[in-house]
């Protein structure tokens, strides 16, 4: 094997190994997380998550996901929306109504998942991703 190619698959599972990590923390945060679609909650469970997982796309408005959040006294929340355009706009507008009713977000989490698994740009790809590269 190449040297170069040893080096890049050493570094990928590296990479590989960080991501469990942080899902390992993310899943031991106790913070509610706030997902796209009901196949991101489901990656989330096989990857051992077990908080409460809030989906957006159920045919509720963003403001009323938020309203659900808040009336279930939720302090803090992480925002795991896919990394792409859609879930950045969908990160925004999360943020912003969070904001208004005096609920904290995280979106450290969705940086560094993202940072470590390159290429993924969809939460309901981490697991295939995590098995293909470990």
């Amino acid at each position: 094997m190449p040297l170069n190619r040893f080096w890049k698959e050493s570094c990928m599972k590296a990479d590989v190994e960080k991501l469990v990590k942080v899902i390992g923390e993310l899943g031991t945060s106790g913070m509610p997380i706030i997902v796209e679609g009901p196949r991101d909650r489901k990656a989330l469970l096989e990857l051992g998550i077990t908080q409460e997982v809030i989906v957006l796309n159920t045919g509720r408005r963003v403001i009323q996901t938020c309203e659900y959040i808040a009336s279930r006294r939720y302090r803090k929340v992480v925002i795991l929306t896919d990394y792409d355009e859609s879930g950045g706009k969908l990160a925004g507008m999360l943020k912003a109504n969070l904001r208004t009713m005096g609920i904290r977000y995280d979106l450290e989490y969705r940086k560094r998942i993202f940072m470590l698994a390159l290429g993924v740009r969809c939460v309901e790809d981490l697991p295939g991703f995590i098995r293909r590269h470990l």
